[in-house]
């Protein structure tokens, strides 16, 4: 009967959540009373590892759908979790069978889990918690074996303590960095190297021109994931997505790998779709591209950030070959064209004197602006980056009346 029970709680909290910030929702009064009665259940000894592991799913859910006047229980919650899981370290070394390990690996990721939404919802209020957290996340990492669940759940910790704390997540650079390159060169993890990948992503955007002393490191575990053999296609998006947080990153900084990660983004981008080809493919094509227009769109904006235009007008025509290929194929989607449209705005903001003004009067620019900007089902967001999109080119536009006038 407990774990209905834990079903139930689960659904009452997400039904009852309310707008994400409000003061009080309808769970708020019996937050306290749930939550220890629900630490209660997981310290049992007796308990069975079923009912652990859904009563540590509650906890996880009703972390996330708090609301704010329960911030204070949920920073008191954390030194539970954190405490729970330094106990868990000295259990590694005692493990027998093959069952301990599962309930060990089990109950470290159902802490992990919890610990993970309470860093999401406190945000820079776990930062007095974060020296803890990490010494026991790397010690955890340390000491793991090989072929397990849990460095992933680690992962998805830190992915989000790197996003709570920001510029702060510095100091735990020197440590972490070789667990995470090591997950970044484990081809035969698929999904550790994934999160790996993932986090790279996270790490550079929350620390920007800090993160450059390790991106000669990220960019040649990328780089040789790309290549790979062993790992999917369905990780590239994501690869190239990555070059373009890299890039947003550290700006100038990243001319270095400026012509080799371009010949990897044109050479993406002759991968098609046919229309005798299986489903999936068109699906691969669609995010491959929005993991090329992304990677330009962060490359763009730290060329110009850093005054090195210069250095990126080579690649430009193929970046405008590329967007004229998206435009004429039938199958794209909001995420694809929201990004065609970011490189489109970039691209004009960049080169501000009309230098681009004859790429820019082709007829399918205006074509797809407009019909990413008059798209009913599309997000505010997506819209309102076409709108921006079609600001930047009137000026190109103009830019290019001025010039030729003049």
């Amino acid at each position: 009967m407990a774990p209905s029970c834990c079903w139930a709680l689960m659904n009452l909290a997400e039904r009852f959540a309310g707008d994400f910030g409000v003061s009080s929702n309808p769970i708020t009064p019996h937050f306290n009373n749930a939550v220890t009665s629900l630490l209660d259940i997981t310290a049992r000894t007796d308990a069975d590892t079923a009912v652990r592991t859904a009563a540590y799913e509650v906890l996880n859910v009703f972390v996330q759908n708090s609301a704010t006047e329960s911030l204070q229980a949920i920073a008191s919650l954390s030194d539970v979790i954190i405490k729970r899981l330094e106990e868990t370290v000295p259990l590694q070394q005692q493990v027998v069978s093959v069952e301990d390990k599962i309930t060990l690996e089990e109950m470290q990721n159902s802490l992990c889990t919890v610990l993970q939404a309470i860093v999401t919802r406190l945000e820079k209020e776990i930062i007095p918690q974060g020296d803890r957290i990490m010494q026991v996340l790397l010690q955890i990492l340390s000491t793991v074996g090989g072929k397990s669940s849990v460095p992933e759940a680690v992962f998805a910790v830190i992915s989000a303590l790197s996003t709570a704390i920001e510029e702060d997540f510095v100091k735990y650079m020197e440590a972490f960095a070789p667990f995470l390159y090591n997950a970044l060169g484990n081809q035969e993890e698929a999904s550790l190297c994934s999160m790996a990948i993932g986090l790279v992503s996270d790490i550079t955007r929350s620390l920007g021109e800090q993160s450059q002393p390790f991106c000669d490191n990220f960019m040649n575990y990328l780089l040789n994931n790309l290549r790979s053999q062993t790992l999917g296609n369905q990780f590239k998006p994501a690869i190239l997505q990555c070059f373009g947080d890299i890039a947003a990153a550290i700006t100038g900084h990243f001319e270095t790998y400026l012509s080799v990660v371009a010949q990897v983004l044109e050479q993406a981008a002759t991968v098609t779709a046919t229309p005798e080809g299986p489903y999936e493919m068109f699906d691969y094509v669609i995010s491959l591209r929005e993991g090329i227009t992304d990677a330009w769109g962060g490359i763009i904006g730290a060329m110009k950030a850093s005054g090195k235009t210069q250095a990126l007008q080579q690649y430009v025509p193929a970046i405008f070959q590329l967007l004229g290929v998206i435009a004429s194929d039938s199958t794209k989607s909001e995420g694809l064209l929201r990004s065609c449209m970011g490189v489109i705005g970039d691209l004009a903001d960049a080169y501000p004197n009309g230098e681009l003004v004859d790429a820019f009067r082709q007829q399918w620019v205006t074509a797809m602006i407009k019909e990413t900007k008059t798209n009913r089902d599309f997000s505010p967001r997506t819209i309102e980056t076409a709108r921006w999109a079609r600001e930047q080119v009137k000026r190109q536009l103009a830019g290019g009346q001025t010039a030729m006038s003049s």
